[in-house]
């Protein structure tokens, strides 16, 4: 799940997962 993350995280669209994708 940290891809999923990741790609969540490049749009912002979700900012709990955006966070941890960032990370």
């Amino acid at each position: 799940l940290n891809a999923f993350n990741v790609l969540q995280g490049a749009p912002g669209l979700r900012g709990e997962k955006g966070e941890k994708g960032e990370s």
